[in-house]
């Protein structure tokens, strides 16, 4: 019989990522966070939306907001 100290060996327990990479920084998201992704499609412009807003796109019926995470992050805008 082996013993582990200090160690866990379920499998369970691991985070899993989705990784995307803005500029040369890259970044996660837990997978359990995100719903699916989709390719761009048409986005519509929002007046008097904050500036890192880029508008917003109709997905099935439901208004998404499409938000600049660069700008968002105060990333320089590309």
């Amino acid at each position: 019989m082996s013993e582990t100290t200090g160690m866990k060996n379920d499998l369970s327990e691991l985070l899993q990522l989705v990784s995307f990479k803005i500029g040369k920084e890259e970044f996660g998201v837990d997978i359990l966070k995100v719903q699916e992704i989709i390719k761009i499609i048409s986005i519509t412009k929002v007046p008097n939306s904050p500036h890192f807003v880029e508008g917003v796109i109709n997905l099935r019926g439901r208004v998404i907001p499409i938000i600049d995470l660069r700008v968002r992050l105060g990333m320089e805008k590309k």
